[in-house]
């Protein structure tokens, strides 16, 4: 949970409300919007970066990629292990920090994990975390083409 926490401290109140709130009413089609959607939204990576500063951006960068990675690898661990409650925990958190950082995909990704455990769904839900951890991939590889932030997250 700290994780989240020092992310939450890069940002003020209203950037930390996920901006794609306009997505969530067209994300409902179970498992064929996510796909249309652009893994990131450069607007919010320049707006992120109109709101710090140079140096501040990298190291917000790694920790909201240290921070999806981690989720998604809690998730895909404790598919079958964990209760669906915990689950959806992780999957809420991932969402809120995917939309923060303007990747679209795995927010609404994320979103349909997220609702998947809420309605008790263990198949569905296994069914998406596969989805999850290729999606992670590609949107690492975006972000990474498109910034200078260190890569050191583990590949």
């Amino acid at each position: 949970a700290m994780m989240g926490i020092r992310l939450q401290r890069y940002l003020s109140p209203s950037e930390t409300g996920s901006p794609g709130g306009s997505v969530e009413a067209s994300a409902d089609n179970s498992g064929a919007g996510e796909t249309q959607l652009p893994l990131r939204d450069p607007g919010i990576i320049s707006a992120l970066s109109a709101d710090t500063s140079a140096t501040m951006l990298p190291m917000m960068m790694q920790t909201f990629v240290d921070e999806i990675a981690d989720r998604v690898q809690r998730i895909t661990d404790g598919l079958d292990s964990l209760p669906m409650a915990v689950l959806e925990d992780e999957a809420h958190t991932l969402k809120s920090c995917a939309g923060t950082f303007g990747a679209l995909r795995l927010q609404a990704l994320a979103r349909e994990v997220e609702t998947a455990c809420r309605e008790g769904r263990r198949a569905a839900t296994r069914a998406l975390a596969e989805k999850l951890h290729a999606t992670l991939q590609d949107t690492l590889s975006s972000y990474r083409a498109s910034m200078d932030y260190p890569s050191n997250a583990a590949d």
